[in-house]
């Protein structure tokens, strides 16, 4: 740390440390390079920001905001050479208390959730160098939580153009189809009920993330938790209704299966349902989740079989998603990454309204709420 002069690291930078400007956009050429980082579809949101910064300030490096419940009072250099400097006063009592320096320092305090600001090199472009750069980020603050009880989130300094959030204005008919909606959901068993949410804070998960292979493997999490659970619940269950009948899900039954092996009826436990994860092949077990989506929403079968059955490189989408959970998203080639962008939100808008078929048909409610694509 003591090799680390702060004031010669700022002239590299954009703004000074503690500080965000507005970006000069007056340059219409920064500006359209910039944007073609924005509308690629390889490259994942944190690095596109990253190309952005880059094009439109000249820096080379990259700004960005952390958060934690972990407070530095001074600076700290991370593993990574990153730095992050207290966004907050170390001591306040001796300033004044309408300083909104103070008042933002308290403010931290009280939700014990410190925000600093981040600046991390970058002294080479090309993509393979910048895309290790910012997992270095997330890596190296994701190690604090093996100390210590601490979470680290960080976010880009500027997104440039990022990904647009959906809204839906709800009105006073649907709002009370909701408050309907939970004695219902209250009179299903525990079992049915956890696995419901824990599908749904699957989905949840995926909506916070912005890279996109997790964001993808957590959408087709919250599906296959669900699924996996309807096919084998037993007749007692209320989402028992969705199960498909043995000879339409399994259709074309395999040896194992004719011969008591794997279905999803035959998952009674942790134990099998691990088992089931262990000798069952993605293409086996993706076959019948997309055969049972098919069966609940069959609207959705051009959709659905482009997620299971089209192949990029010889690998479908749902294969994808388990070669992600193995821990080696950076193996995909271009094209499947390129895929992977363009369908993620195809994929979401899927396991949301499968969530919801499966609230509307086991628990006989009229709930209705409109599903849309991100961007919409």
């Amino acid at each position: 740390m003591e090799d680390v002069d702060l004031g010669e690291v700022e002239k590299n930078k954009y703004n000074r440390w503690c500080q965000k400007k507005t970006l000069d956009t007056t340059s219409q050429e920064k500006m359209q390079r910039a944007f073609s980082f924005s509308l690629r579809t390889d490259l994942n949101p944190l690095v596109k920001s990253a190309y952005f910064f880059h094009e439109v300030t000249g820096c080379n490096g990259f700004e960005f905001i952390a958060r934690s419940n972990i407070r530095f009072d001074e600076f700290v250099v991370l593993p990574n050479n990153a730095i992050l400097v207290p966004w907050f006063y170390q001591e306040i009592d001796s300033k004044s208390a309408d300083d909104p320096g103070v008042i933002a320092t308290r403010q931290m305090i009280h939700n014990a959730e410190f925000l600093y600001d981040g600046w991390i090199a970058i002294d080479r472009w090309d993509e393979r160098y910048v895309r290790s750069v910012i997992q270095g980020i997330s890596e190296t603050l994701s190690l604090f939580s093996l100390n210590f009880d601490v979470c680290f989130t960080w976010e880009p300094k500027y997104q440039g153009i990022s990904r647009s959030r959906s809204f839906y204005s709800v009105t006073p008919r649907e709002n009370r189809d909701r408050h309907e909606l939970f004695p219902e959901f209250n009179r299903v068993s525990v079992e049915d009920k956890k696995a419901i949410y824990r599908s749904v804070l699957w989905l949840l998960q995926a909506k916070k993330i912005d890279d996109t292979p997790a964001h993808f493997l957590f959408v087709m999490l919250s599906l296959e938790s669900l699924v996996r659970y309807i096919e084998r619940s037993s007749d007692d269950s209320r989402l028992s209704v969705l199960k498909g009948k043995p000879h339409i899900i399994g259709e074309k039954m395999t040896e194992k299966e004719q011969h008591g092996g794997e279905k999803f009826s035959d998952f009674e436990d942790k134990a099998g349902i691990q088992s089931g994860y262990v000798h069952d092949s993605a293409a086996d077990v993706g076959g019948r989740v997309k055969r049972h989506l098919e069966l609940v929403l069959p609207g959705e079968t051009k959709t659905i079989r482009m997620l299971f059955d089209e192949r990029i490189d010889g690998v479908t989408l749902y294969e994808l998603s388990h070669e992600i959970a193995t821990g080696s998203p950076e193996l995909l080639t271009e094209k499947q990454a390129e895929r992977l962008n363009n369908r993620v939100a195809d994929a979401e808008r899927i396991a949301n309204k499968y969530m919801l078929e499966v609230l509307r048909k086991s628990l006989n409610t009229t709930f209705r709420i409109a599903i849309t694509s991100p961007g919409c």
